[in-house]
């Protein structure tokens, strides 16, 4: 099934809007409760996403133009007849508010951030695809800006991820990626006077900045997401460029209108063909591949999705090129560690479970590394290894389902039916399967609890397609 996300990016932007809207009604007639609107709208956007934590550098770009609040060269502010500094001074203090708003939303993401392990600044063993030096963060930035304006120009070969490429940064992409922006910045700033080209074009490169790279999160070089407010300012040059062009020359209309019928018949092509790319998990992930390099991220997306409808073999081969192409990619480690689980090599997945916790520093993987290892360790008939990492995976992960099910079984082996009974209704309330909730009524039925044993098997008949296969797969995991 398709899946939409990242409406959090529309909510953000639509309070940035009603804040620039509060903000325009506050510069016409200052006042607190005008300034209250904005810093609300503000807060409200931030909790959304903080995407736009830029919003007080935009605001001052805004009072240039087309506010026009910034002192003039004569030293007079277009409102009162301050001196230059005093006058900027006051625009700067207007923000301060702001800016508190915008370090306590910062420190309060990079905390919530490092804390989930999207921060990748280095894992357990000092590796990750995302350590990189800030030079190389640097040259990446270059070259996602310079991309990001042909994905606007053009856009195709989209994709929900581009991996980042590290030291593999072609040195004449980052010249070309350089030259083009200082280009594009030079001639904006010689056509100061046409005011909305030097905003639009700082806009496009100032809210960019907290998505660029320079503090990596994730394995991502850039993705589409983070161009939908940056692309504001390009689309104000465009709009108030035009608008001029047609109102210095007349005889330009009917060619910008013929030309602008083409754009959108096109723009409207490219779109529809890339929403069938989201039809389904499937078509995504292998457009993805086709069109990125060296994708590992994708190669583990599409390996989870075929996990999911069974189809093991095609699963494993895309973990093991997630692996060929970064051999520190967890996820890939972990999901080869399910297949040689699977094929009954229990050597291979302890090995392959054991390096994940060994350079693996994001707790949901360390969770069900323990979980899959206490899977392994009870099945060999090891049940204190199998107590020990059942209790690591649920001690980071409380509502981790398999960790839940493998101490009930622990527990009703050990003739504990109620604690059995007790991880099994947990394991059901997170993630409910027919097989479980068996498992459920059998260690309620033990427990003397007959009538909720006669609920729990009613709700695994209403879950289940087999319920006799069903049954075959709880009496196994019971050693029945």
């Amino acid at each position: 099934m398709a899946w939409a996300s990242e409406r959090k990016n529309v909510l953000s932007t639509l309070f940035l809007l009603f804040a620039f809207y509060a903000y325009g009604r506050y510069a016409q007639h200052p006042s607190t409760t005008r300034y209250l609107a904005v810093m609300i709208s503000y807060v409200f956007g931030l909790a959304a996403k903080p995407q736009i934590i830029t919003l007080p550098f935009l605001l001052l770009l805004w009072d240039f133009w087309p506010l026009e609040r910034w002192p003039s060269r004569s030293g007079q502010s277009g409102c009162d007849s301050d001196p230059v500094q005093r006058s900027f001074g006051r625009l700067w203090i207007e923000k301060i508010p702001l800016l508190v708003l915008s370090i306590a939303s910062a420190v309060l993401t990079m905390q919530s951030q490092a804390q989930g392990g999207a921060v990748q600044v280095a894992n357990a063993a000092g590796h990750t695809v995302a350590a990189y030096s800030i030079p190389v963060r640097l040259e990446n930035a270059a070259v996602a800006y310079a991309r990001y304006l042909e994905m606007l120009i053009w856009p195709v070969r989209l994709a929900p991820m581009y991996p980042h490429p590290g030291t593999e940064i072609r040195a004449l992409s980052v010249a070309i990626s350089g030259c083009v922006l200082a280009l594009i910045t030079a001639i904006v700033l010689l056509a100061w006077r046409r005011r909305y080209l030097p905003v639009g074009w700082l806009w496009f490169l100032g809210s960019l900045v907290p998505m660029i790279g320079i503090v990596q999160v994730g394995a991502q070089a850039m993705a589409d997401r983070y161009a939908y407010l940056p692309f504001i300012g390009l689309f104000c040059m465009g709009v108030w460029g035009i608008s001029e062009l047609v109102r210095e020359k007349a005889e330009t209309k009917k060619i910008v209108a013929v030309s602008a019928m083409v754009v959108l018949i096109v723009f409207g092509a490219l779109a529809r063909r890339q929403v069938k790319f989201w039809s389904n998990s499937e078509s995504l992930w292998v457009h993805t591949l086709q069109v990125t390099e060296r994708n590992f991220v994708a190669h583990d997306s599409f390996a989870e999705y075929l996990l999911k409808r069974g189809r093991f073999t095609q699963a494993c081969a895309h973990f093991q090129s997630a692996v060929e192409i970064f051999p520190e990619d967890m996820p890939a480690q972990e999901g080869l560690g399910l297949c040689a689980q699977a094929r009954g090599n229990s050597k291979e997945a302890i090995e392959r479970y054991e390096n994940v916790l060994r350079l693996a520093a994001e707790p949901n993987l360390r969770a069900t590394a323990f979980a899959n290892l206490g899977s392994i360790y009870r099945g060999l008939g090891d049940y204190k290894n199998a107590k020990e990492n059942f209790e690591s995976a649920l001690h980071l992960k409380p509502d981790l389902p398999i960790a839940l099910v493998g101490t009930g079984l622990l527990a009703q082996r050990g003739w504990n039916y109620s604690l059995a009974a007790k991880q099994f209704a947990h394991a059901m309330n997170v993630e409910p399967t027919s097989v479980g909730y068996l498992l459920l009524a059998k260690a309620l039925e033990r427990d003397g609890r007959a009538e909720e044993s006669k609920q729990a098997y009613a709700q695994a008949q209403r879950l289940s397609s087999n319920l006799q296969d069903d049954q075959k797969t709880a009496n196994e995991l019971l050693g029945e």
